[in-house]
């Protein structure tokens, strides 16, 4: 077994771990064989019997354009509708419903990391 990224203070040996699987640019439907199909399965291996998460993908393009406008998510949805369509490059409409999007995201992300949080006893991890 490989080392730990994780210095040992930073390990928490209650914490339930799993893979997250992350819908952002499209799901896990690869062709047999291919290479993205092919590293999955490592990926998939070499986590082991821990849990696997998928996160849904959020159709549309949300998440690309703030990241190529240097912005992260918690701030874009955090913005003002004018302030972002001028960072963006975009109209008022196409900025709301990108911030629409974005909390779409966000709640759905969140939902799924909070049920994996999830201690054993059925009560939340602090």
């Amino acid at each position: 077994m490989g080392r730990s990224i994780f210095p040992p203070q930073a390990r928490r040996p209650g914490l339930q771990r799993a893979l997250v699987l992350s819908g952002r640019a499209g799901n896990f439907d690869f062709p047999p064989l291919s290479e993205q199909a092919e590293s999955l399965t490592r990926l998939r291996n070499k986590a082991g019997e821990i849990p696997t998460v998928t996160i849904p993908r959020v159709a549309g393009r949300a998440l690309e354009t703030c990241a190529d406008a240097g912005l992260d998510v918690a701030s874009a949805m955090m913005m003002d509708g004018d302030a972002l369509a001028r960072r963006l490059g975009i109209d008022l409409f196409r900025s709301r419903a990108c911030a629409s999007e974005l909390a779409l995201w966000w709640r759905l992300t969140g939902n799924t990391l909070a049920k994996i949080a999830e201690r054993s006893d059925g009560n939340r991890a602090a």
